[in-house]
């Protein structure tokens, strides 16, 4: 398998071009897209608060939240697919981590004020 370091400062990246076959990758997209939790939340923003422009999701392997911009976010227990993806990268000897921040921003907005940005159909 190829395997492509992005090298990036102060980290490492690792790019597998080709790891599914497009038909497979786009079934996991599928899946996650429709197996995520998301959420639709406003965040504070020097005061006021905004609808986020985008779909997020919090899932971890413990009970402890996240918090950013007054949104205190609890974990979601990971579902099948996370800990299949999990068993992958420990079979390419990478440390899967122990927690994800999923987030899906649509192309088509909602443009009136006062409302939520995005919908999930």
């Amino acid at each position: 398998m190829k395997e492509i370091d992005l090298n990036l400062p102060d980290s490492t990246l690792l790019y597998y071009p080709n790891f599914y076959s497009a038909e497979k990758a786009d079934e996991l997209f599928n899946e996650l897209l429709d197996g995520i939790n998301w959420k639709e939340e406003q965040i504070k923003v020097f005061g006021k608060l905004h609808w986020q422009p985008r779909l997020t999701a919090f899932y971890a392997n413990n009970t402890k939240t996240y918090s950013y911009s007054s949104l205190k976010m609890e974990p979601n227990p990971f579902f099948q697919l996370y800990k299949t993806s999990k068993k992958i990268l420990k079979k390419l000897q990478v440390l899967p981590s122990p927690l994800a921040l999923p987030t899906y921003t649509a192309t088509e907005k909602i443009a009136m004020a006062g409302t939520p940005m995005m919908k999930k159909s």
